[in-house]
């Protein structure tokens, strides 16, 4: 990636079929059985083996941990479900399902939490200044909502990625 077309391509192929659509499905099966703890571990544990690898793990885990342990103020009894690490899209998804932030919404805030975070390093890195940064994520907000509404109807059938060298 050496500008800011690049830069949206490459996400733009993240949230459609690699590693940013794969989290988006876990988040939304962690969401879907929140209640049922054997399901959740389920997903837990699936989207632990998923991580593509070691470092990859090592991020998801300790970000699911980090928002488990900060969200104990929502008072939620599922952040007690969780013995150990946990991956972060499990924790979002079946945390905004107890508190009755709908899916959709909560994949959407995901994505576009994890695409900002791409587009400052791609700033920090001196692809583009801020202005065009803010107009990249703009363009990607529509990429976002759509990848968020297909992906909250999805099932783990839907699992899968096409980005290789990202992963």
């Amino acid at each position: 990636v050496a500008h800011v077309t690049g830069l949206h391509a490459w996400l733009s192929a993240l949230l459609c079929h690699g590693t940013l659509w794969n989290v988006a499905v876990l988040l939304a099966e962690a969401w879907r059985v929140w209640q049922d703890r054997t399901a959740l571990g389920a997903v837990a544990d699936l989207a632990e083996a998923l991580a593509g690898s070691k470092e990859r793990s090592l991020e998801t885990m300790a970000l699911g941990s980090a928002f488990r342990d900060a969200a104990k103020g929502w008072l939620s009894p599922v952040l007690d479900w969780f013995d150990g690490s946990v991956a972060y899209p499990v924790v979002v998804g079946a945390v905004a399902a107890s508190k009755g932030i709908g899916c959709e919404a909560t994949i959407a805030a995901y994505l576009h939490a994890a695409v900002s975070q791409q587009v400052s390093a791609g700033i920090r890195l001196g692809l583009m200044g801020q202005s065009h940064g803010l107009s990249l994520l703009a363009r990607l907000e529509e990429v976002i909502g759509a990848v968020a509404a297909r992906a909250a109807a999805s099932t783990l059938d839907d699992l899968g990625s096409a980005t290789i060298a990202a992963d």
